[in-house]
């Protein structure tokens, strides 16, 4: 599942302010030291060997539709 930096941290603060109590200022620190960096640590460099990127962008029925795509031409 791929999403623009933006996009993940926006969903991030609301997920973490609304369902974990944090503040957005506290969400953020932690992107900035621990979540980006090991995002482009361990995860960009790797997802060009990925067999499946979804867009993260898209919505659900759209990432349904091309994961179901995806799979039907693997099975021929």
């Amino acid at each position: 599942m791929d999403a623009p930096e933006e996009v993940r941290l926006a969903r991030r603060i609301e997920r973490d302010e609304v369902h974990r109590g944090r503040t957005r200022e506290s969400v953020e620190r932690q992107w900035r030291e621990q979540v980006a960096p090991a995002g482009r640590a361990f995860v960009e460099p790797y997802k060009k060997d990925a067999g499946l990127v979804l867009d993260g962008t898209a919505g659900v029925e759209a990432c349904l539709e091309s994961l179901l795509e995806q799979v039907k031409a693997l099975l021929g």
